[in-house]
């Protein structure tokens, strides 16, 4: 008799319990619950209607693929709430993530860091994962991102932060309804040029480092 097809194993099944257990409080009030299927691993159920069943039905078998949508429902949730009655409603998740003050992009990263050691996929978790793959694979699969993965432990830059964050609630409080929009959609052109600025200078910077390279490989650096 053929053994039954199983599509989990017992210790994703597990790390994928921890990660939903992780998030269950944030998706209390949502349209959205995550059920143990047995062997069919983990199923995300959304959009409930009545005497219809839920519109969407998506399978998980590991732990790390279920965290990542879980966060991503819940920060696009965050992000519509945030951008709701301004003119980042218009925008794609994305850009309203790259228009929100460096502060609460930080207050956010720190948020998905917690939520990732509650659910027992922390960093070793996922160092493990990208240190068996090549520097262009997790380019390819979204794995490495350098503007993310920089860090500035300068206690300078963190103090003029502080600053930066005191400054612009004053003025927030002090403006008039008009005013305050007005603010708003200045702080939204500063954060997109930053942007664009960072990209032409990780761009520049990614160049610079590939031309150098094939100058090495080239054997013309003293040509």
């Amino acid at each position: 008799m053929n053994k039954k097809q199983t599509y989990i194993t017992d210790e994703e099944r597990e790390n994928c319990q921890k990660v939903v257990d992780a998030f269950a409080e944030l998706f209390e009030n949502q349209d959205l619950t995550v059920v143990n299927a047995g062997k069919y691993g983990f199923i995300k159920l959304q959009y409930y209607r009545t005497h219809m069943g839920f519109d969407n039905a998506f399978s998980f078998n590991d732990s790390r693929s279920l965290f990542n949508d879980l966060w991503a429902e819940w920060l696009d949730t965050q992000l519509l709430d945030i951008a709701s009655d301004t003119p980042m409603k218009e925008m794609d998740y994305e850009d309203i993530l790259k228009c929100l003050p460096p502060e609460k992009q930080q207050e956010l990263s720190d948020m998905r860091k917690r939520f990732a050691e509650k659910a027992g996929v922390g960093d070793t978790a996922q160092k493990s994962v990208e240190n068996k793959m090549s520097i262009l694979e997790r380019l390819y699969m979204g794995e490495l991102c350098p503007l993310e993965e920089s860090v500035c432990n300068d206690t300078d830059y963190h103090s003029l932060l502080d600053k930066i964050r005191t400054e612009r609630h004053y003025f927030e409080g002090i403006l008039s309804e008009e005013n305050k929009e007005r603010f708003e959609e200045w702080n939204m052109m500063i954060f997109r040029h930053e942007d664009i600025a960072n990209y032409k200078r990780f761009a520049q910077g990614f160049r610079l480092g590939a031309m150098l390279a094939s100058e090495i490989y080239s054997g013309s650096e003293g040509r």
